[in-house]
């Protein structure tokens, strides 16, 4: 196996991992990834899809926590605020432990999985703030 095909297999491999609660291909952006990564197949096209990936995961993110507000109680809202805070200095700093101990090894590879692991950690929190959400909908019906 060549330098590329190892490359284009990593791809895969980080876009078929399953999430947290469904497979890749019910998301949109999961999709879309793929799609751009099979379109930029090399080292810096992957990182650009990966982090366009991580914009659209952090847009959903934000878009489940404003709707998440708009359902809780007064108290409950404080509480999502205080653990969003939390979350965010959590995905800062480990954000930065990853990418530092992936992009310490030799090979563009981990350039590329740095990537793939910043957004899987924006992507984890969008899809718990989505699932609290759907939960609270459906108990309130």
């Amino acid at each position: 196996m060549n330098k590329k095909q190892l490359i284009i297999a990593c791809a895969i491999v980080i876009v078929s991992v399953p999430p947290l609660f469904a497979q890749p291909s019910e998301y949109s952006i999961d999709k879309k990834l793929g799609e751009c990564i099979k379109n930029n197949p090399t080292t810096v096209g992957m990182d650009n899809c990966s982090d366009e990936a991580c914009r659209q995961w952090d847009a959903e993110l934000n878009e489940y926590y404003k709707l998440l507000m708009s359902v809780l109680s007064k108290e409950q809202k404080q509480q999502l605020k205080d653990s969003q805070i939390a979350w965010l200095k959590y995905r800062d700093l480990e954000t930065k432990f990853r990418t530092d101990a992936l992009l310490s090894r030799q090979g563009t590879i981990y350039s590329n999985l740095a990537a793939a692991e910043a957004m899987d950690i924006v992507k984890k929190r969008a899809l718990e703030l989505k699932s609290l959400y759907d939960t609270l909908r459906v108990i309130d019906g």
